[in-house]
């Protein structure tokens, strides 16, 4: 009993210090991310500091924000500004 009153007054100190748990949705991310594993996100990060590439960001589309609600996980490759190189075919390539 002891423990639960414990770890709920933790999670909600996480919480509200602006930290939140996901299930990891899918298998787009492994190796980083397992399917089915939990990650913490700090959901006030971003508001201080700016994007950069390499992070790994949790969000929703807004066609699903009041349907199913679907958490997607996507690691960013590039920023306002950047330009890629492409091939003849015009697909592009990884730096």
């Amino acid at each position: 009993m002891r423990l639960r009153v414990l770890l709920s007054l933790g999670v909600s100190l996480l919480v509200l210090l602006g930290y939140r748990a996901y299930n990891c949705p899918g298998e787009g991310m492994m190796p980083t991310v397992i399917p089915g594993g939990r990650f913490v996100v700090s959901t006030w990060h971003y508001r201080h500091h700016t994007l950069g590439v390499g992070d790994i960001l949790p969000f929703r589309t807004p066609e699903f924000v009041d349907t199913s609600n679907p958490l997607y996980l996507k690691r960013a490759v590039a920023l306002g500004g950047d330009c890629w190189p492409s091939d003849r075919a015009g697909r592009l390539r990884w730096r």
